[in-house]
C-alpha cells in the first residue's frame, strides 16, 4: 500500500517537473536549483 501511493507520488513528482521545464517558470528554475543542491549534497556524503 504504502509503496503503491509512493510510486504515484513519484508520478505527479516527475509530471510536475516536466511542466516547469517546458513552461520554464522562474519558480520551477528556483525549486530545481534547490532540488540539485540537495542531490550534490547527497553526492557528497
Amino acid at each position: 500500500m504504502f509503496i503503491h501511493s509512493f510510486v504515484i507520488f513519484m508520478i505527479l513528482f516527475f509530471v510536475s517537473f516536466l511542466k516547469e521545464e517546458i513552461l520554464g517558470d522562474k519558480r520551477g528554475i528556483k525549486g530545481r536549483k534547490n532540488w540539485e543542491e540537495k542531490r550534490g549534497e547527497r553526492r557528497e556524503e
